[in-house]
């Protein structure tokens, strides 16, 4: 196991980390990590990170650490980090925002949390995490430009390309069988050199933040040789297997069979490497908007 500041220096010196390193992760800031995660990770001497937003803190929500929780934690060793000030929706623009009112709105949400939990408990790591795992590629521009690395909630092994926006394993609810995990923390990036997102006739997209007509957009992987790659395929989330289309010996598309529903969508693609019992893994998160441009409710 790594701790946060190990893994940020590693990323911004682009120099590389222990095989099989892993970096424990709670998102929102729940007592649950008091008092359950804690006592267990303390018995290991694993470190951890805990991403909170700051006003539920403040607030005092329902089951939310309160900042002297998030101390007590700190004082054990934990990492306390930024999930925003509100845990909104950051991609989404308020009715009758502009483009500048909407960046100087995000850029409060970051800067504004950062700020707080500096004076709180006196960390300071410029590591961000979406709330929602939802990023668009305006967001993702401003979270570089601010200097932070940012942290996702779509599955897959890191790369230094997505220090704006790491992949992450679950490991909750449904996500919560250790021979799973174990797979999955032995996963290796997948060996591209670049992701393109395409729509139906081809026409570059410049995210994963859908209009309400995209339908079925294609991932485009580009690597030196896809023959190292035979077995690489794609699962879109509640389809199954994507319908897969070499294009060339460098480039290889992937599209959902179905349209996909409102809401968060993610390609999954995987390969066998040549290590045995290890695979290379790399997600793509879409989002897309209802009928009438109206976003999904969460779910209960």
């Amino acid at each position: 196991m790594v701790a946060l500041p190990d893994v940020l220096e590693a990323l911004r010196q682009r120099t590389p980390l222990p095989d099989k390193a892993v970096l424990i992760t709670f998102d929102d800031g729940s007592k649950s990590v008091l008092t359950s995660a804690l006592p267990l990770l303390q018995a290991r001497g694993w470190p951890f990170v805990v991403f909170v937003s700051t006003d539920p803190v403040t607030q005092q929500q329902a089951n939310t650490l309160s900042w002297d929780d998030l101390r007590a934690l700190a004082d054990k060793g934990a990492a306390i980090a930024n999930h925003g000030v509100s845990h909104s929706h950051m991609i989404r623009r308020l009715d009758g925002e502009t483009e500048a009112q909407w960046q100087t709105r995000m850029q409060r949400e970051i800067l504004a949390a950062e700020a707080t939990i500096k004076l709180e408990i006196g960390q300071s790591h410029r590591a961000f995490a979406y709330p929602y795992g939802e990023f668009s590629a305006p967001l993702l521009a401003l979270v570089e430009a601010l200097g932070f690395v940012g942290f996702g909630q779509h599955s897959g092994a890191p790369a230094a390309r997505d220090i704006a926006a790491l992949p992450r394993f679950p490991f909750g609810g449904q996500y919560v069988e250790v021979d799973d995990l174990a797979l999955k923390m032995r996963s290796l990036p997948l060996p591209i050199s670049a992701v393109h997102y395409l729509s139906e006739d081809g026409t570059v997209l410049h995210d994963g933040v859908l209009a309400v007509a995209e339908s079925r957009p294609i991932v485009q992987y580009v690597a030196e040789d896809l023959a190292q790659l035979p077995d690489l395929t794609c699962y879109v989330s509640r389809q199954g297997a994507a319908e897969k289309l070499t294009i060339s010996a460098t480039k290889i598309n992937f599209q959902a069979q179905k349209t996909l529903k409102p809401g968060r969508t993610r390609y999954n693609c995987t390969a066998k490497s040549p290590e045995p019992g290890r695979y290379y893994w790399h997600s793509s998160p879409f989002i897309k908007p209802n009928a009438d441009a109206s976003w999904a409710p969460e779910p209960n």
